[in-house]
């Protein structure tokens, strides 16, 4: 949801037309449904899934509006389904949230389930 909202602010700031575009809306479901699925195993509290899914709908806008002109002009590349922006981003987005989420697991939290995720 966090996701949705966060490209429903930024898509009629990014363009002329001032207009929301669906399927950035779209997008950022996926982007925020890949930051989440990276992180895999570890527990995100809703306050911390709500701002990462903000985060990850913020990603798709910008990658397309941004980003995809840079890659096509200078690497010569043409992502015309945008999984640079919908896939890759924030699959980097989410294996960076795995990775602070398994530094900082407790056993407070984890409990005796600590030791099963990590053997």
């Amino acid at each position: 949801a966090a996701s949705t909202l966060a490209a429903s602010v930024l898509s009629p700031v990014l363009y002329e037309e001032s207009t929301l575009r669906m399927v950035q809306i779209q997008d950022a479901t996926l982007a925020g449904a890949a930051v989440m699925g990276m992180a895999g195993e570890m527990l995100v509290t809703p306050f911390g899934a709500l701002i990462v899914g903000f985060l990850a709908g913020l990603i798709p806008p910008l990658g397309f509006r941004f980003l995809t002109p840079v890659l096509c002009s200078r690497l010569k590349t043409q992502d015309t389904c945008g999984v640079h922006n919908v896939h890759g981003l924030p699959g980097i987005l989410g294996a960076l949230l795995g990775t602070l989420l398994t530094a900082l697991a407790t056993a407070d939290a984890y409990g005796g389930r600590l030791e099963l995720v990590f053997p």
